[in-house]
């Protein structure tokens, strides 16, 4: 759903400045997107991409073999270290917290 919505980040944009009923019904829970909002969206979602792809793999089939389990997981431990070099303050955040809970487990 993120990834449909930043397609249309010019129409939220041109609705937020146009369409005085849209800001209005947004001020009631916490007001419209702007820019650094959709900088963050943009950046989350290669993060998000590998947990979709893994479980996309863990429960699409019936048989899923240790080999590849243990690939999705490896995969999973590569890209949380990489998110915690990333410029945005938040993804480097949540990548912190993730590595302490990946690595416990």
């Amino acid at each position: 759903m993120l990834k449909s919505a930043l397609v249309f980040r010019n129409a939220f944009k041109i609705l937020k400045t146009k369409y005085l009923p849209y800001t209005k019904e947004l001020q009631k829970v916490g007001g419209a997107l702007d820019d650094e909002d959709w900088d963050k969206i943009a950046s989350f979602l290669p993060f998000r991409q590998i947990f979709y792809d893994s479980t996309l793999s863990f429960f699409g089939s019936r048989y899923v073999t240790g080999n590849t389990f243990v690939e999705e997981i490896y995969d999973i431990g590569y890209r949380i270290n990489r998110s915690i070099d990333d410029l945005n303050d938040g993804v480097k955040s949540m990548a912190r917290q993730m590595k302490m809970k990946f690595d416990k487990y």
